[in-house]
C-alpha cells in the first residue's frame, strides 16, 4: 500500500509540473486580449480619421499644400539669408587653406536654422487658416461622406465635431512635423560654400594688381632685390587672418584689394625713381673705381669701398618704402663721389709716374719680406699712403715718395701674380 501511494503522488507531481499554472494562463490570455484591443482601437481610430478627412478632403489637401508651401518658402528665405547676410558666420567656420577657403559646418545650429520656430509657426498658421477658410467656403464643402451613416446619428455627430477641429489638427501636424533635414541642410551648406567660392574668386581673380606686380618685380631686380608676388602674398595673409570677413563682408575685402592695388601703383612710381637713382649712383661709383685703379690711389680705394657700402643701403631704404630718405642718401653719395673724383684728379698730377731703377728691391722699399702675406702688404701700403699721400702734405718729397711706393707695390703684386700667390 505504501508503494502504491508513492507512485500515485509522483504521477500527480509529474502531471502538475508538465501543465501550465492557471495564473500564467490567465496572464497570457490577458496580454493577447489587450494587444487585440489596441489593434482594434487603432483600426477604429484610423477609420474614424478617414471619415473625418473625407468630410472635408479639399480643405485638408489645401491645408497640406499651404503648410508645405510655407515651409518651402521658408527654406528659400534661409538660402537667401546665408547668401546675403552675416548669418552664415553662425553656421560655419571659414579657414584659409592652400589658396582657398575651407568651410566647416556646425551641425546643431544648422539643424536649428532649418527647423526655425518662426518658420514652423508660419506653416502652422497657414495650414490652420487655409483649412478653416476652406471648410467655411461652400465651394469646398463635401458633406456626403457621412451621408451613408445618417441612420447612425451618433457617428455623424462625432464626425462633424471632429471635422470642426481639423484646422487645429492641421496646425499641430505642421508644428511637430519635421523636414528633410539632410536635403535642406545640404542646400544651406552648398549656398554657403558657393558664397565663399564666389567671394574668394573675386578677390583672387587676375586684375590690375598682377600687371603692377610684374612691373614692380622688374624694378626690384634692377635694385638687386628679389621680391616675387608680394602684393598677392599680402592679400593672402589678410585672408588667412580674416577669412570670415573676406567671405561675409565682400565690400570690406574688395576695399582691401583696391587699397593694395593703389599701394602698388604708388610703389611702381616711387620704385621706378629709386631704381633710376640707384643705377645712376652705381654707374658713377664704377667710374670712380676705374679712376682709382688707374691712378693707384689707396686712400681713394678705401673711400670707394666705403661708398659701395653706402650704396647698398639704398635697396634697404626702398624695401622699407623710405623714398625720401633714399633720394637724400643717393644725393649725398653723389656729392661724395664728386668731391673724391675732384681730389683724385687734382692729386693725380702731383704724383709723377715712376719706374723703379733696375736692381732695386720693391719688398725693401715697402718694408716687407718675400714671405709677408699679401693682405698684410695691402694694409701696410694703406698705412704708408696715409703718411705720404698728397692729402696729408702736398710737398714734392711726399709726392715722390708716394710715386715710389706705388711702383714698388705694383712690382710686388706682379711678382705675386706670377708665383700664383
Amino acid at each position: 500500500m505504501t508503494g502504491d501511494a508513492s507512485m500515485a503522488m509522483d504521477s500527480t507531481a509529474t502531471t502538475l509540473g508538465s501543465s501550465p499554472l492557471p495564473g500564467a494562463r490567465q496572464e497570457k490570455l490577458l496580454r493577447r486580449s489587450a494587444r487585440a484591443g489596441l489593434w482594434l482601437a487603432a483600426l477604429a481610430s484610423a477609420a474614424f480619421l478617414c471619415l473625418v478627412i473625407l468630410h472635408s478632403p479639399l480643405a485638408v489637401l489645401l491645408a497640406l499644400a499651404a503648410g508645405i508651401a510655407v515651409r518651402c518658402a521658408g527654406q528659400r528665405w534661409n538660402l537667401t539669408q546665408v547668401r546675403r547676410s552675416a548669418r552664415a558666420a553662425d553656421l560655419a567656420n571659414f579657414e584659409w587653406e592652400g589658396g582657398w577657403v575651407h568651410c566647416s559646418f556646425h551641425e546643431e545650429p544648422l539643424l536649428r536654422y532649418i527647423q526655425s520656430w518662426k518658420l514652423r509657426i508660419s506653416a502652422t498658421i497657414a495650414a490652420s487658416s487655409v483649412c478653416f477658410a476652406a471648410q467655411r467656403w461652400p465651394v469646398f464643402g463635401l458633406d456626403s461622406a457621412t451621408g451613408h451613416f445618417h441612420h447612425l446619428h451618433w457617428l455623424s455627430a462625432a464626425v462633424n465635431l471632429a471635422a470642426s477641429c481639423l484646422p487645429v489638427l492641421a496646425g499641430i501636424v505642421f508644428w511637430w512635423a519635421g523636414v528633410p533635414e539632410r536635403r535642406w541642410s545640404g542646400q544651406v551648406k552648398a549656398a554657403i560654400e558657393t558664397r565663399a567660392k564666389d567671394a574668394i574668386g573675386k578677390l583672387m581673380a587676375p586684375g590690375e594688381i598682377d600687371g603692377l606686380q610684374a612691373g614692380i618685380e622688374v624694378l626690384w631686380q634692377r635694385l638687386g632685390v628679389s621680391r616675387v608676388g608680394e602684393y598677392r602674398a599680402a592679400i593672402a595673409r589678410r585672408l588667412q587672418a580674416h577669412p570670415t570677413e573676406a567671405v561675409l563682408e565682400s565690400e570690406t575685402a574688395v576695399a582691401m584689394v583696391n587699397a593694395t592695388t593703389e599701394l602698388a601703383r604708388q610703389d611702381l612710381v616711387s620704385l621706378g625713381n629709386a631704381a633710376e637713382t640707384y643705377q645712376q649712383v652705381k654707374s658713377r661709383l664704377k667710374g670712380f673705381e676705374s679712376l682709382v685703379l688707374k691712378f693707384r690711389d689707396p686712400l681713394r680705394e678705401t673711400r670707394a669701398q666705403e661708398l659701395q657700402a653706402e650704396l647698398e643701403q639704398l635697396p634697404r631704404l626702398a624695401i622699407n618704402r623710405r623714398w625720401d630718405d633714399l633720394q637724400r642718401h643717393a644725393a649725398w653719395i653723389k656729392s661724395e663721389l664728386e668731391d673724391a673724383e675732384a681730389k683724385l684728379l687734382h692729386h693725380a698730377a702731383t704724383i709723377p709716374a715712376l719706374m723703379l731703377p733696375p736692381g732695386s728691391d720693391p719688398y725693401r722699399l715697402l718694408g716687407v719680406s718675400v714671405d709677408t702675406p699679401t693682405p698684410l702688404i695691402k694694409k701696410l701700403r694703406l698705412r704708408l699712403a696715409q703718411l705720404y699721400h698728397p692729402d696729408v702734405s702736398e710737398s714734392i718729397g711726399n709726392s715722390t715718395k708716394m710715386a715710389e711706393l706705388n711702383a714698388a707695390y705694383d712690382a710686388v703684386m706682379k711678382d705675386r701674380e706670377k708665383e700664383g700667390r
